[in-house]
């Protein structure tokens, strides 16, 4: 959900120019940003899948935000 989410973005389009892997890469990003930052990696989603919320607890982030 979280590589569809941002398939089309603008910035991802041109941080991730090839259309072939963007998905894929995106993937690895998400898991790699719930991984870092939220201990609990609890993630919320909708049934069927088609929206998600990812709470972190209010304390300082696990991972630099220049770094995601």
């Amino acid at each position: 959900m979280f590589a569809r989410a941002y398939e089309d973005d603008a910035v991802s389009r041109w941080v991730l120019p090839d259309p072939s892997d963007r998905r894929l890469r995106l993937e690895r990003a998400g898991v790699a940003v719930i991984r870092r930052t939220i201990p609990e990696r609890e993630v919320l989603t909708t049934d069927p899948p088609v929206g998600m919320a990812i709470w972190a607890p209010p304390a300082r982030p696990r991972i630099a935000t220049w770094r995601l």
